[in-house]
């Protein structure tokens, strides 16, 4: 239930762009690379894929089963 969600579009340049809609606010927002960057354009869905994993699991320091 508070999960983040994930989806990747097709901007404007036909490109695709990973947006994240955070549980606790309304809408859908373009993510953020890390170190303030905010173009997150990809030339493939493989390469927003891989964006967007990444963006996922930025703040995971160890992941324990």
């Amino acid at each position: 239930m508070f999960k983040n969600k994930y989806r990747i579009v097709l901007d404007l340049n036909d490109k695709y762009e990973v947006q994240i809609k955070r549980w606790w606010f309304p809408g859908w927002f373009q993510c953020h690379k890390p170190g303030g960057g905010c173009w997150n354009a990809s030339r493939t869905i493989e390469e927003a894929r891989e964006f967007a994993a990444k963006h996922k699991r930025r703040f995971v320091v160890e992941e324990v089963k």
